[in-house]
């Protein structure tokens, strides 16, 4: 699931003040809070069937989707060894492909914050 593109512009515009240049790793807990209840939204339940297999990705409220943005985001300072920046970080959340079963190649924002997640599962 994704952000809503206009609950972006709410975070870049009305602000937590976060410049993009800024890395996650030096983003703290409480301004991830913010930014996390500035983008959550409702999400609707979607599915997607790719040959003979069907995902089946749950509906969220807003309250459902905050939490996961906090358990998701809310402590990225041990993460070492990432280099995404929070300008990365929004690109991430709106890159969308216009075909879920054949995504091609995401953008390098996208790539640069995904090694930070794998790499801090790693640990």
């Amino acid at each position: 699931m994704k952000f809503n593109t206009l609950a972006f512009a709410a975070v870049l515009l009305g602000g937590c003040g976060i410049p993009d240049d800024t890395l996650l790793t030096e983003i703290d807990s409480d301004l991830w809070a913010k930014v996390c209840a500035k983008v959550a939204e409702d999400q609707p339940a979607e599915s997607y069937t790719c040959g003979e297999v069907t995902i089946e990705v749950p509906a969220q409220t807003q309250a459902e989707h905050e939490a996961a943005c906090n358990e998701a985001w809310g402590d990225t300072s041990t993460w070492t060894g990432c280099t995404a920046t929070f300008g990365d970080w929004i690109e991430f959340n709106e890159w969308e492909p216009a075909d879920p079963c054949d995504p091609g190649t995401p953008p390098a924002a996208w790539t640069t914050v995904y090694d930070c997640i794998v790499d801090s599962m790693a640990m």
